[in-house]
């Protein structure tokens, strides 16, 4: 009879921790990807399914590793107290213009449709968009989804400038604008920042590459048959 007791006890038991409830794999992986902040990293798949779930909130810390990119992020659970490992594959990010709308073919696309974001420079095909380009009236040559990193092949960005090149030199200070000619001395295309000769001074000084010239200060470059300010 007391076999039969324990053996229910035992039956009971076990029926009772297969009910409970378990931590969820999702659960760890937001907390490992809440620990890092913005960087853009790769959750390998870990055992917390295996553990009762969580009470409390989960600690994250990573462990030392030789190799900047991949970590072992140790989880811990203080109720009911239990430790797991997850492997964590960190990706190089680069600040990225990303779109911040769809934004059809053939539409423009200006400083309203993105923001800058650090994206993971796998993410990025290409040469990514500089902002100094969002001012001259630039168009999508493809669809271009939310969420997505523009890079130039997307827009209708071509060669602006070329070497040897005459164009018009403005520098701006506040609302002060000085102009002269001068030499770009290498291809540049619009938010590009290329060296150009002063052709006075012949001195050599950096230029951005604009169409029109913006209202910030700075040192631009305009091809000769682009429009002026």
């Amino acid at each position: 009879m007391r076999l039969k007791i324990l053996a229910a006890a035992l039956i009971l038991s076990a029926c009772m921790a297969q009910a409970a409830p378990r931590e969820t794999a999702d659960h760890i992986t937001a907390a490992i990807h809440a620990s890092l902040g913005s960087r853009a990293a790769q959750v390998m798949p870990n055992g917390g399914t295996m553990m009762p779930a969580c009470t409390a909130p989960l600690a994250v810390s990573l462990l030392p590793s030789t190799d900047p990119g991949f970590r072992t992020a140790s989880v811990t659970c203080p109720s009911p107290s239990w430790t797991i490992f997850a492997g964590v594959s960190l990706s190089r990010s680069v600040a990225a213009l990303v779109a911040t709308r769809p934004i059809a073919p053939g539409a423009a696309i200006d400083a309203s449709d993105t923001e800058t974001r650090p994206v993971a420079a796998s993410a990025v095909h290409g040469t990514p968009l500089s902002p100094d380009s969002l001012t001259e009236g630039l168009r999508a040559r493809q669809a271009i989804p939310a969420g997505q990193a523009i890079t130039e092949t997307m827009t209708d960005l071509q060669i602006a400038v070329r070497s040897g090149q005459q164009v018009s030199l403005r520098v701006r200070q506040g609302d002060l604008v000085i102009s002269t000619g001068g030499i770009v001395l290498q291809n540049g295309a619009v938010g590009d920042t290329v060296e150009v000769e002063n052709a006075a001074s012949h001195r050599k000084l950096r230029a951005i590459v604009v169409r029109t010239l913006p209202a910030r200060s700075g040192i631009y470059a305009i091809a000769s048959d682009a429009a002026g300010d």
